[in-house]
């Protein structure tokens, strides 16, 4: 018997809705099983990682924080997919868009501050943008496997970030992180963490 897998061109909308809800409720029931033979009570542990993600108002504050890269970085690839080209270094192209705002907000102070926040924005959109490019070059001209490469890229981009986190645009007096961006171009926060730059 040979399985073959074959894209559903028209899916109804109960295939539509179901499909998710059942591998939801499947991957609960794998990582249970998981847990318990590793002699971990899962409901215990089920219980912890929501207490984790929204116990609090902060606890749900941080982690939308770190969820929007995320789901943001999934809408980017997805468009790749669609075109048929496998992009894993969305990771990296997302630090080269942060390294780009970064460099405007720190070394062009040259620049009247309300125009800071957009140049900005438009110099983080084409370092990720030529992040990404270098992949989608190397498959054109020599058929280089863009899920091998994009991939590596990552590793490159995180290396580069830390190396200017912790030497270069380091802040003064030995704190954590770089000088503070200018305060007229901080984004208005919608609540507490979760502010309107995510």
């Amino acid at each position: 018997m040979r399985f073959v897998i074959e894209k559903r061109d028209n899916k109804s909308k109960a295939m539509a809705f179901a499909v998710p809800v059942v591998s939801f409720i499947v991957s609960l029931l794998l990582g249970a099983i998981v847990l318990a033979v590793s002699k971990v009570n899962p409901l215990e542990a089920y219980g912890a990682m929501l207490n984790g993600a929204f116990g609090t108002a902060r606890r749900f504050q941080y982690t939308i924080v770190e969820a929007i890269p995320l789901l943001m970085c999934g809408l980017g690839v997805g468009i790749a997919f669609r075109l048929k080209f496998w992009n894993i270094g969305a990771e990296g192209q997302y630090i080269w868009g942060a390294i780009g705002i970064t460099w405007v907000m720190q070394f062009w102070t040259f620049l009247p501050v309300p125009m800071l926040l957009p140049i900005g924005l438009v110099v983080g959109m084409l370092l990720g943008a030529v992040w990404a490019g270098v992949p989608g070059y190397l498959k054109a001209q020599w058929s280089v496997d863009e899920t091998l490469t994009t991939l590596m890229l990552n590793y490159v981009a995180i290396g580069f970030a830390e190396y200017l986190y912790f030497n270069i645009w380091k802040a003064p007096l030995g704190n954590m992180g770089t000088p503070e961006f200018p305060q007229a171009a901080w984004l208005p926060s919608i609540w507490g963490k979760v502010h309107s730059g995510l």
